[in-house]
């Protein structure tokens, strides 16, 4: 028989897994509760130790990813520190902000945008801009965007 592992979602709740299937969950509220499919009875335990002595249960450390250091959103390169990266369903852009409790949004990649009555190449533009002017974009990396302006240029 495999090992269960009980994998740390919140301070309060725990999701049992077995070869990587949920078969469970723990959760405290003034007891650790331990539920497991196909048994009606939930099992009480006082402490964590208490519940660590009498099951063969194994608690899995989960890494948690840093929210705030990254330098990509959805693939696309952004400025170092990016914050509550999202997917702009509307516009289908790659989002952040650079503070974590900034308003102002940024889209992610290169992009080509016509202000002033010419077309400028820039990184990381703010998302009021792009709503505001004609663009092109996102574009992974520069030469991904010279590339695609090359074949639509020749066409």
């Amino acid at each position: 028989m495999s090992i269960i592992e009980a994998k740390q979602v919140s301070n309060k709740h725990w999701v049992l897994q077995q070869d990587h299937k949920k078969i469970g969950e723990l959760t405290y509220f003034n007891k650790y509760s331990l539920s497991i499919k196909g048994y009606k009875n939930k099992l009480d335990f006082d402490t964590l130790d208490d519940l660590r002595d009498q099951t063969d249960i194994k608690f899995i450390a989960v890494k948690k990813h840093k929210v705030g250091n990254i330098n990509k959103v959805h693939g696309y390169d952004t400025v170092n520190n990016a914050y509550n990266p999202v997917w702009n369903l509307l516009y289908k852009l790659p989002m952040f902000t650079t503070e974590s409790d900034s308003k102002s949004w940024h889209c992610a990649g290169y992009y080509k945008i016509y202000i002033n009555n010419k077309w400028t190449v820039e990184f990381c533009p703010k998302f009021i801009t792009l709503e505001r002017n004609k663009y092109t974009g996102p574009y992974k990396t520069k030469p991904e965007l010279y590339e695609y302006n090359k074949f639509f240029n020749n066409k």
